[in-house]
């Protein structure tokens, strides 16, 4: 059936309508069920035959009256937050994937797929207690994570408009960010990881940290999504971002020496192995160890070039932000050692009182949870 004659503007108003909350003004019944069947009318007859539309056309312009991908996408992006119902009734996985199929160059068109591929895995696993029972919507979840990019640098105003090829791995990011739960129960292991990865390398300190107040970063997204109560609830996260943590701080310190230091390789030698949440419980006594056959002072200055110490700085405040209660008790010993191990390098660092500091009032917080009978 060929999709009839619309205005691109007659689209931007229906958004406005729907937006506006005109659908969830109260009213009777059999007026809600009209509204609903005009919404699955829109959907069939109008948003289907326009989605089958290619992405480009020839060389010839669009017309005028022609409603483009992004307003179609945008609008049943638009009915699909809007309602439940009309997601239960129209949206599939099966329907969302073939969205994702789509070949798309143009970069606000792929980012609005992606935000009805996550809001519809939002939407499977509010209503189920295994999301990843749903056949393929874990297969959503990774179409969206490839599509993210290594780089952690751009800006983004936060509207669809706004998005280009440079600023394209933020807008993806806050599309993972808003839907980081779902993303995480259906995300494979390899994926969370990833996911972790950029979160820790979003804390570098760049020059997108000067960008004005209103534009979105990755390093404000992570400081976003750190203060949220959702974030501390996520196991799969916790399980693994503390190893991650740990070792960003030690490859940066490593790479960071301006000059090789027996003392300070020595030390951070301790601390490189411990890759995983596992292999944590063994610092405290290889720390013990240490203690007992060597002397643990340091008389020699080390040098180390200031953008690291800068990112290493970044990454042991982020540790002081969690509550002592996110930690398991083996991990805060952990945490205990390896700070112990880190200020040793760092009262020998010049310009570095500040990180040594900020070592001892978190080792000191985190020894005094163990005489706290209610923590675990």
């Amino acid at each position: 059936m060929e999709p009839p004659p619309h205005n691109h503007i007659v689209a931007t108003l229906i958004c406005h309508l729907i937006e506006s909350g005109v659908p969830k003004v109260s009213t009777s019944a059999p007026l809600a069920a009209s509204f609903d069947r005009r919404l699955d009318a829109l959907f069939s007859t109008v948003l289907i035959p326009l989605l089958n539309i290619p992405a480009t056309t020839p060389s010839k312009k669009r017309a005028r009256n022609a409603v483009s991908p992004k307003d179609t996408l945008n609008l049943l992006l638009i009915l699909t937050q809007s309602s439940a119902s009309f997601w239960s009734r129209n949206i599939s996985t099966p329907f969302v994937l073939s969205l994702l199929d789509t070949h798309d160059q143009d970069p606000q068109t792929r980012l609005l797929r992606m935000r009805i591929a996550l809001l519809h895995c939002e939407s499977v696993a509010s209503g189920s207690l295994d999301p990843r029972a749903e056949d393929s919507c874990a297969s959503l979840v990774s179409r969206v994570l490839e599509n993210r990019t290594e780089s952690i640098d751009g800006a983004w105003d936060g509207t669809v408009e706004g998005v280009r090829e440079e600023n394209f791995g933020v807008a993806v990011w806050a599309a993972v960010v808003d839907h980081l739960v779902p993303v995480c129960h259906l995300a494979s292991a390899d994926q969370v990881e990833s996911i972790v990865d950029t979160l820790v390398r979003s804390l570098k300190p760049s020059e997108m940290d000067a960008a004005e107040a209103h534009f979105i970063t990755f390093k404000r997204l992570t400081g976003r999504l750190l203060q949220s109560v959702q974030f501390y609830e996520l196991r799969q996260i916790r399980d693994i971002l503390l190893s991650t943590l740990i070792s960003a701080i030690v490859k940066t310190m490593e790479s960071g020496l301006a000059s090789p230091n027996k003392d300070a390789i020595a030390v951070l030698s301790l601390l490189a192995p411990l890759k995983s949440s596992k292999a944590l419980t063994s610092l405290s006594p290889a720390i013990a160890n240490l203690m007992q056959t060597h002397s643990m002072s340091m008389t020699t200055h080390i040098s180390v070039k200031s953008d690291a110490l800068a990112l290493v700085t970044e990454l042991i405040a982020v540790l002081n932000t969690f509550p002592t209660c996110y930690f398991t008790i083996h991990e805060r010993d952990c945490l205990v050692g390896a700070l112990f191990l880190l200020e040793l390098i760092f009262a020998n660092v010049p310009h570095a009182q500040r990180l040594s500091a900020m070592c001892r009032r978190i080792t000191a917080r985190f020894m005094e949870s163990r005489d706290d009978t209610l923590l675990t």
